[in-house]
């Protein structure tokens, strides 16, 4: 098959009562413009092709319409003498009043072209054979960005069903049998298309489930986060403390050793032992204060070093309790799934 049906397009047809309320129709016009041309015959028949009408009809607003006389041979002669569809208005309409789904191949255009030439508006449920089996099993044109449509005839010829083209009579029975047979298909691809359905609905679900956990997550995760940052925030600002003063305290260090050294040998210059120790001064200062700093950063570091490993163990925590969470909801939610799959199967 070109493409397999979704669950959708196959409840589209299955949903189609397959009962004696539900009928088929053709016509066979005077063109293709729904708005413009006319009705020239029009069948209606039941799901096992047994007539419910059919007739000919004469067209009000025109004689002639060679190019679509050459495809159903329907003549001005033919028709001449026939009731216009306002003649069989009352009972097309009882036919159609009574149903409750009319299918049709291209049922739009019929449809149409019947309210357009004279009847009532048609306010029942349609199925159209041509579009709803192109969507199942028709192949998709990139070009058109549709499935392409197939003729009624390749479809009854695929049925093993022999008739007579462009007779509406002949091709309402066709479009019946060609229905019959695509539902028939469509029951025997549900079984499929319900387990693809069931599987599909299921990841949703779960996509939904682990989203709305994985939400809870990472705000529980952020509000620790606003704790953790400002520690190693501090943590940082000490660790560079530390290293900072270290440098300082090396070059203070040589550069004080430097000028003691200098005092000593120049102690016997009355004036330099006191320039060079107004320098020696600070340099020292300097080193005391480096390292009462350096020490404060260095006794804060283990706490707060174990304040941030409180907290990791702590995000370690809620991790693995929301991984547990997720694990629970997929073995709950698959859980639920096989008992729903088990449930139908019993039905």
């Amino acid at each position: 098959m070109p493409n397999r049906p979704s669950w959708t397009e196959l409840k589209l047809t299955l949903d189609v009562p397959a009962n004696e309320n539900t009928i088929v129709i053709d016509t066979e016009t005077t063109g293709i413009d729904r708005e413009k041309d006319e009705v020239l015959s029009l069948a209606i028949v039941d799901l096992d092709g047994n007539e419910l009408f059919y007739s000919l009809i004469r067209p009000t607003t025109r004689k002639r319409w060679p190019k679509a006389q050459e495809v159903h041979g329907i003549a001005w002669a033919d028709v001449k003498d026939k009731p216009t569809i306002s003649d069989l208005a009352d009972e097309i309409m009882g036919i159609i009043e009574s149903s409750n789904c009319i299918i049709g191949y291209n049922v739009g255009f019929d449809i149409d072209v019947l309210e357009n030439s004279g009847l009532p508006r048609i306010e029942k449920r349609r199925y159209d054979l041509m579009e709803r089996y192109a969507q199942c099993y028709g192949r998709y044109s990139e070009k058109t960005g549709d499935y392409a449509w197939c003729k009624l005839s390749r479809l009854a010829s695929k049925y093993r069903y022999r008739y007579e083209e462009h007779n509406a009579l002949e091709d309402a029975k066709a479009t019946a049998h060609c229905f019959k047979r695509f539902r028939a298909a469509c029951e025997s691809e549900w079984p499929r298309a319900e387990e693809e359905r069931r599987e599909h609905v299921l990841k949703i679900k779960k996509a939904e489930a682990i989203k709305e956990i994985k939400e809870r997550e990472a705000a529980e995760l952020s509000a620790l986060d606003e704790k953790i940052d400002p520690v190693r925030a501090e943590i940082d600002k000490n660790k560079a403390n530390i290293e900072e003063r270290t440098k300082s305290e090396a070059t203070s260090g040589v550069l004080s050793a430097v000028l003691l050294l200098l005092i000593c040998l120049t102690f016997s210059w009355p004036i330099v032992p006191f320039v060079l120790t107004a320098f020696a001064v600070p340099s020292i200062a300097w080193l005391l204060v480096s390292a009462v700093s350096k020490s404060e950063s260095t006794r804060k570091l283990p706490g707060l070093e174990a304040r941030i490993k409180l907290l990791e163990n702590e995000r370690e925590e809620i991790e693995e309790k929301y991984r547990e969470e997720k694990r629970e909801a997929r073995k709950k939610l698959g859980g639920d799934a096989l008992k729903s799959k088990r449930n139908d199967e019993s039905a």
